[in-house]
Formats: C-alpha cells, sequence, structure tokens
C-alpha cells in the first residue's frame, strides 16, 4: 500500500494508506476508532489474489464521499468510481495506470466528468518513488520527492503541498533496528523528533515523541496489527485515540 516512500511514511500519511499494507491472504478489514464523539469506520475489501476491490468509510454509520469501487481492465489500469450514501457520485472517479512491476506511474483525478489533477511517478530501479508530480492548470509541478540509502531504505521525504507549505523529514537509522524522524517545514519550523521502535520480528510497535505517542498492541498470526491506540498532545489540546481492526482471511 502508502503511499509514497514505503514503510517508514506510512504511518506518516494517511489511515488509509497505513491500514492498506497487510499481509497474508486478506477478504475483508474492518478499522474502527471513536473520534470527538463519531464513531469512524473503515472498510476494505480484497479479491483471492490480494488485489483491493472496494473502500468504504463511515461516520456514525453514514458512508462518506471517499467510498469507491475498483474496477480493473486490461493494460494495467484500474479505476475508482466514488460513492456516497446517495449512490454513484456522477462523474467523480480516479483512473491509475501500472508499469510491469504493480507501480503507480500515472494517476488521474476527474470531478463532474472533467480531468482536475494528474499525478505522474517516477521509481528508481529498485521500485522506490523517488518524485511525485502533480499537473494542475497545464502544470506540472514537483509534490514529492525521496531519497534512500545504499540499503535501500528512505533517507529524506519532501513535500511542497497546494498551498506553499514545504515539509522535509530526515531519517536516522539506530543499530537496535529503530529508527528516528526529523522533520521541519517553511511555516511552522522544526517539529518535534519522533522514534519508531520495532521488534524482534521487525514490526512497528511503537512511536514515542513529544506530542504524539502511538503504541501497536495486539497482532494476528499473519502480523497485522489488530488495536493500536495513539495519544496526542499539541496546542489545541490532549487526544486520545484507539483504532481496532477485525480481518477476514480467505481460508
Amino acid at each position: 500500500m502508502l503511499i509514497l516512500c514505503g514503510m517508514v511514511n506510512t504511518y506518516a500519511a494517511s489511515i488509509k494508506d497505513h491500514t492498506e499494507n497487510v499481509k497474508g491472504p486478506v477478504k475483508m478489514m474492518t478499522m474502527s476508532s471513536k473520534q470527538a464523539g463519531t464513531l469512524r469506520v473503515w472498510k476494505y475489501w480484497y479479491d483471492s489474489i490480494g488485489r483491493l476491490t472496494e473502500f468504504a468509510i463511515y461516520h456514525d454509520g453514514k458512508i462518506m464521499d471517499d467510498s469507491y469501487v475498483r474496477q480493473y481492465t486490461i493494460n494495467n489500469v484500474y479505476m475508482d468510481y466514488y460513492y456516497n450514501q446517495k449512490g454513484l457520485i456522477k462523474g467523480k472517479f480516479k483512473q491509475t495506470q501500472l508499469d510491469s512491476l504493480g507501480n503507480k506511474i500515472y494517476v488521474r483525478f476527474y470531478r463532474d466528468g472533467k480531468l482536475s489533477r494528474a499525478d505522474s511517478i517516477v521509481y528508481n530501479e529498485q521500485g522506490k518513488m523517488i518524485e511525485n508530480y502533480i499537473k494542475q492548470d497545464s502544470v506540472f509541478q514537483l509534490r514529492y520527492r525521496c531519497e534512500y540509502d545504499s540499503l535501500n531504505r528512505i533517507t529524506m521525504w519532501y513535500n511542497h503541498n497546494s498551498r506553499g507549505n514545504e515539509t522535509t523529514r530526515t531519517y536516522e537509522y539506530l543499530h537496535d533496528g529503530s529508527y528516528v524522524e526529523h522533520e521541519s517545514s517553511k511555516d511552522y519550523g522544526k517539529r518535534p523528533d519522533k522514534k519508531y521502535i520495532l521488534n524482534n520480528q521487525g514490526q512497528l510497535i511503537e512511536i514515542k515523541g513529544k506530542e504524539e505517542h502511538s503504541r501497536f498492541r495486539k497482532f494476528d498470526k499473519y502480523g497485522n496489527w489488530t488495536v493500536w491506540t495513539e495519544v496526542r498532545n499539541i496546542p489545541i489540546g490532549h487526544f486520545e485515540y484507539t483504532y481496532t481492526r477485525e480481518i477476514e482471511y480467505y481460508e
């Protein structure tokens, strides 16, 4: 699954990208969390060869607009058709082109049936994403860039978002298998470091930082986490969340 720069940046990406990173013959996965009084549920369906076929988000039982059905076509292309509580959203869909290794190389977003954005993604010889360009208003702009060391571990992640803010994360690897993330941005300056801690099986089990502490507390027999707790102490307040996952396998 993202996300853009491999396992190290998976957590820093969206929940969707993080939770799609599963192992084993997964048939269906449901993740849930109560946040700000709202029960949020994410559901994922997979076919028998491990491809995602449908994704849905629910807030207190209501289907949200980012839900979609995925259809695979010829020539390594798949289409995502978005829907909500009322059914398919007319003219909203996404087309993704893969290379022979299964990497995304072109992604086109449509709204009201018209192309609204296009992504072009470049990989290194080891299949790791190194650049992601986004085309809007007929102009391609660099949105993401990544660098790696000789072991193909990410060492730098860069993002230039649509608001003009630039964020850079660098990664320092420690002898015990853990690693530290350093982040700075044009708008917010240097952010507190985060330490990512792995167990003997190489599973991410804890993320520790001044403003954030997350723990992956339970894993199933395939190594997929089933309980994740997150604590955040940020300027706007103190937040505690628990995520649970129920995973059904083809067995």
